[in-house]
């Protein structure tokens, strides 16, 4: 059996899943609820949630440089 993992942009109402996700994942150094919002709100970059089963399996996090063409992966966490 096969199950799909979907990618999607995040959204402010993925912050609640994806703090805990954080939170789950780092014990040091975990980004505060304040900093993932603005992450998903006003940072150039984009941040991706991975659903599987409709449940959150993980998040990305990228920030962009338009002046240099690159993005670098600033978070990543998986369940």
């Amino acid at each position: 059996m096969s199950l799909a993992v979907s990618i999607l942009q995040a959204s402010i109402e993925d912050l609640a899943k994806i703090m805990e996700l954080e939170n789950s994942g780092f014990t040091t150094e975990a980004f505060s609820r304040r900093q993932l919002r603005y992450l998903i709100t006003r940072t150039k970059g984009a941040v991706f949630v991975a659903l599987l089963a409709d449940e959150l399996a993980g998040y990305l996090s990228l920030l962009t440089q338009a002046r240099h063409g690159h993005a670098r992966i600033y978070s990543l966490t998986v369940a």
